[in-house]
């Protein structure tokens, strides 16, 4: 079909192959591994996460020069002639403390999220490893793969 065709362009032109799924299914267990043939989805996961990142970061740029207008808007105004431009200011101070909050709150998330990714692997094939062969297993055991 031509979602299948479109999905195997995508998946080529970074480099990937989707795995197959005898490639996936264990000779002896019958669990779903990762064979050594499959690719990493690693560099498609790392641009989304960053594309994601870098539009919220985007949108709350653009809400910033939003809030940086002062006084109450005509539109707002005459749609709701009751509010109060002090109640409206104090409500528009508080929006732009959260959004200037959430500017380091999202690069936060962002650093710990790509810490925690590159830490996995390091823990995954160092002290699990171990561990296992510790244990008396060995690297072909299900958790040292």
């Amino acid at each position: 079909t031509t979602a299948s065709v479109m999905w195997a362009s995508f998946l080529s032109r970074w480099g990937l192959q989707p795995p197959a799924l005898s490639a996936l299914i264990a000779s002896a267990s019958g669990s779903l591994v990762a064979s050594a043939s499959t690719s990493s989805y690693l560099r498609p996961f790392l641009a989304a996460s960053l594309l994601y990142h870098g539009f919220e970061q985007y949108i709350r740029w653009r809400r910033r020069a939003r809030l940086a207008v002062k006084g109450v808007p005509e539109a707002v105004a005459a749609a709701m002639p009751e509010v109060d431009p002090a109640e409206y200011a104090r409500a528009q101070e508080y929006s732009a403390a959260k959004n200037n909050f959430g500017f380091v709150a999202d690069l936060y998330g962002l650093a710990t999220g790509l810490v925690h990714l590159w830490l996995q692997a390091a823990v995954w094939n160092g002290p699990a490893l171990s561990l296992v062969l510790r244990c008396g297993g060995a690297a072909s055991h299900e958790p040292a793969r």
